[in-house]
């Protein structure tokens, strides 16, 4: 059996989410990249960022959402959610730097720190954007603390060292998503401004070297995305993690889901709490199983409080329990074969695996977590970590995904989850390169779903150039594309309109004979 462990806090004394207003600022730019693609971001007098560039997702990584129940997902390379993704490792910052109209600056500036942009003041007399510096109390943490503490930046040869890459995939759930309006864009980057800073204090472990990558992101845009969320209808804005996480875990259709993903965590925007009487309520902030991952225990899930980043250090603190680490002081946990325990590290040194702050350690691993998670990297059963799992055989090429997939197939396999007799309605007029799928039903009337066609599909019959592509295409591109030379610039499976991804998620699936809607 698999040790389920939590962090949990008693009274109605929240750990998180507080926000605080500092300061007004107006950031620049101070130069342009050099050959690292270090760039320096004034924010105010007293804080410069040297900005590096940031790698936080899998090379490809996939995007689900759901309608009527059944699963859409969308691929993306990483380039296209990472080109604006900076950190600084000395001040521990981690944000987004977008330079379209102007500059936009928003994420973490170091511990407790945040920054976003703030439209509703002028731009200073020199044209640049108003942004607000913000305090938050981190979730995790007892007390501020300090950006003084020692940590390495100098830079070192690590080409022989091996790297690990786990993968994990987040879960948003349906509150925390709300506070986004379910837009896609935003949480992505959202939660790669998150990721930045667990890789930042990841760069703590050395021999091998460890950085996390997002294999994937799940969006819950209704309540009935998700029924293995216990909601604590008491209480209203609670929800129960440990029925939670046993839904998650005996469910066949998430396993079938997240077969990809090392480790799956559920971002939550309730409040975790596990039970509740009279002036008192036991409040449980984070919630995993010890050495789940690569295992049908890879479920993990933390509060976060949307739009603060408050969650970091919980995110950080699961990663870890789920990689094998206990909390520091701990006798070896049996449920992991050969496990060396953390009794040598005392919890009150304030290292990552406590919730005791220290200053000089709250950032690092104690040495005893070093040890345990490399010999949970050695487990046989645990090798997914030491390999790239989230393969969806994507692969740049001049075809699109008409060339691979038929109408009547696209019907067939993308309502095949939940109405596996649906077809192609032939009648339906397909001139605008939208087509019809009928979805029978037992015992009711047909449902009836309307999709664009898959980028590549041929939508007139009298015109052989007019084919389906993203809506960022240009007339060129319809030119080209009918000589079949036309770079692949994205697909989406299931989805109601386009995607503008980067990649296809077809090229597995038939043997190139081409899409026509006739």
């Amino acid at each position: 059996a698999m040790t389920l462990l939590c962090v949990l806090w008693t009274g109605f004394a929240l750990t998180g989410g507080f926000v605080v207003s500092l300061d007004i600022v107006y950031p620049r730019l101070l130069e342009s990249r050099d050959e690292d693609g270090v760039r320096a971001l004034k924010v105010n007098n007293d804080l410069v960022l040297n900005l590096a560039p940031s790698t936080v997702f899998s090379d490809v990584f996939v995007v689900r959402t759901f309608r009527d129940g059944q699963p859409h997902e969308s691929y993306h390379a990483a380039e296209g959610f990472q080109k604006d993704l900076y950190h600084d490792v000395a001040k521990r910052a981690s944000v987004m730097v977008t330079e379209r109209d102007d500059l936009r600056v928003e994420g973490i500036l170091g511990p407790g720190l945040r920054i976003r942009p703030f439209p509703w003041l002028e731009r200073s007399l020199d044209g640049q954007s108003a942004h607000e510096i913000y305090k938050v109390q981190e979730k995790g943490h007892y007390a501020d603390v300090s950006s003084s503490s020692d940590i390495v930046t100098s830079r070192q040869d690590n080409r022989k060292t091996p790297v690990y890459t786990p993968e994990i995939h987040f879960i948003v759930q349906y509150d925390h998503a709300l506070a986004f309006n379910f837009n896609e864009t935003a949480i992505v980057r959202y939660l790669a401004v998150i990721l930045n800073v667990v890789n930042m204090r990841f760069r703590d472990f050395k021999d091998p070297r460890v950085q996390i990558r997002v294999a994937g992101i799940t969006i819950n845009e209704k309540q009935t995305d998700e029924p293995y969320v216990e909601r604590m209808f008491e209480l209203k804005g609670f929800m129960d993690p440990y029925g939670t996480i046993l839904n998650m875990r005996s469910s066949e259709p998430l396993h079938r889901l997240f077969r990809h993903a090392d480790m799956i965590m559920l971002i939550a925007g309730l409040n975790l709490a596990q039970g509740y009487g009279i002036g008192t309520i036991v409040e449980t902030v984070a919630f995993t199983y010890l050495g789940g991952a690569c295992t049908n225990f890879r479920f993990a899930m933390v509060e976060d409080t949307p739009l603060t980043y408050d969650g970091v250090h919980l995110i950080v603190h699961q990663i870890a329990h789920q990689l094998g680490c206990q909390d520091d002081g701990l006798w070896p946990d049996p449920s992991i074969p050969n496990h060396p325990g953390t009794l040598n590290c005392s919890h009150t040194d304030g290292y990552v695996m406590s919730f005791v702050t220290n200053d000089a350690n709250h950032f690092k691993f104690s040495n005893c977590c070093k040890t345990q998670m490399r010999h949970f990297f050695k487990l046989r059963d645990r090798s997914c970590v030491l390999r790239r799992n989230s393969n969806y055989n994507i692969t740049r090429s001049k075809f699109l995904p008409g060339d691979f997939v038929n109408a009547s197939d696209f019907c067939e396999r993308v309502h095949a989850f939940r109405y596996p007799l649906a077809y192609l309605d032939k009648n339906y007029n397909r001139s605008s390169c939208k087509l019809q799928c009928i979805a029978p039903r037992a015992g009711f009337p047909p449902r009836t779903y309307t999709h664009y066609a898959v980028e590549g599909a041929r939508c007139d019959k009298s015109d052989p150039k007019k084919v389906m592509l993203p809506p960022s295409s240009t007339a060129e591109q319809f030119t080209t594309r009918a000589i079949g030379t036309v770079q692949l610039v994205g697909c989406s499976v299931g989805r109601s309109e386009p995607s503008i991804g980067t990649v296809s998620p077809f090229s597995d699936l038939l043997p190139p004979r081409g899409w026509s809607l006739f």
